[in-house]
C-alpha cells in the first residue's frame, strides 16, 4: 500500500536508480538485508528491465513451488544472474516495511514472524507498507482484522493527501472533480476502529489520539 502522498516514485527512481547509473530495477531487502523480498519492486520497461524479468520468470519455473522471492535467492543469487547487476538493493523501509500493527491473535507458524527485530517496520513518512502474510492466511486469521490492518494505512495515506491538497488549491480542485472520495470526511471513528475495538491491537503511539 501507498501511504505517503508527499512523496512520488520519482523520488525513489531519482535516489537509487537515476539515468546513467546502470540500474534499472530496485527490490529491498529485510531481515536486516540478508534476504530479498520483492513484495514491492520497482522496474524499468528498458530492455534491461525486462531481461531481468525475464531470467526472474524462468528461475521461477524451476524453484520450488515456483515461489519469486526463492526464485531470486536460490536461483538468481546462487547462480550469479549477470541480469543482477541491473538491480539496486535498497534497506526495507524504502519499499517493503511492515506493518506495526499486530493482530490481537496471532497464529503464524515460524515462516511468517512479520514483527521480527531484525524487520523495518512501518512508521510516519514511510512511503510504503507491506501487509504481508495477512490476508494470504486468511484461513488462519481473521480476515475482518487484515481489512482493519489495511484501512488503517488507507487512513494515513489519506491524512497525507489531505495536507497536499491543502497546499495546492489547483491539484485540489482537479482532485474533486475526479474522485469523490474527500479525505476530509476520513475519520479514524468511522474508517478503522471498528475493527480494531474487537480484533486487533492498536500501536501504542495511537491510543489516545484522535
Amino acid at each position: 500500500l501507498i501511504v505517503n502522498a508527499n512523496k512520488s516514485l520519482d523520488t525513489i527512481v531519482n535516489s537509487y536508480a537515476p539515468e546513467g547509473s546502470g540500474k534499472f530495477v530496485i527490490i529491498s531487502k529485510d531481515w536486516g538485508g540478508r534476504q530479498v523480498n520483492p513484495g514491492v519492486t520497482l522496474l524499468s520497461t528498458s530492455k534491461e528491465g525486462r531481461a531481468f524479468v525475464d531470467q526472474w520468470e524462468n528461475e521461477i519455473n524451476l524453484v520450488h513451488s515456483h515461489d519469486d522471492l526463492l526464485a531470486i535467492r536460490d536461483g538468481m543469487e546462487k547462480n550469479n544472474d549477470p541480469e543482477l547487476e541491473y538491480v539496486r538493493w535498497v534497506r526495507q523501509n524504502v519499499l517493503n516495511s511492515y506493518a506495526q500493527v499486530e493482530l490481537l491473535h496471532q497464529p503464524f507458524n515460524s515462516t511468517t514472524v512479520e514483527h521480527h527485530e531484525s524487520h523495518d517496520l512501518w512508521k510516519p513518512g514511510d512511503q510504503f507498507v507491506h501487509v504481508v502474510n495477512c490476508l494470504r492466511q486468511y484461513h488462519r486469521l481473521d480476515s475482518v482484522c487484515c481489512d482493519g490492518i489495511a484501512s488503517y494505512y488507507y487512513y494515513q495515506f489519506f491524512q497525507s493527501l489531505r495536507a497536499v491538497l491543502a497546499a495546492d488549491s489547483s491539484l485540489r480542485a482537479g482532485y474533486e472533480s475526479r474522485y469523490s472520495a474527500n479525505p476530509d470526511n476520513l475519520t479514524p471513528e468511522t474508517w478503522y476502529k471498528p475493527y480494531y475495538a474487537q480484533l486487533c491491537q492498536e500501536p501504542e503511539y495511537f491510543q489516545g489520539r484522535s
